[in-house]
């Protein structure tokens, strides 16, 4: 993970796509938002305020609602 930067292929990607990210995530800082949008301008940044790395476990209910709202537009 330290070595593979795939950053080029995001423009291969032809599907909307959204990236949820927790504000206190030490593993991905939540401030790769506006760089990725900078490489994917089709993208969307979902920014969980309170929540760390495993996001979907902490907190669930405001990941699957990130999920049904962005799956919905």
């Amino acid at each position: 993970l330290e070595t593979v930067d795939l950053r080029s292929q995001l423009q291969t990607i032809a599907c909307p796509m959204l990236t949820i990210l927790g504000r206190c995530d030490a593993l991905v800082p939540h401030t790769i938002g506006e760089p990725l949008l900078a490489l994917k301008n089709t993208a969307e940044i979902a920014l969980i305020p309170k929540a760390g790395h495993a996001l979907f476990l902490s907190h669930k209910h405001e990941f699957l609602a990130e999920i049904r709202r962005f799956t919905h537009e």
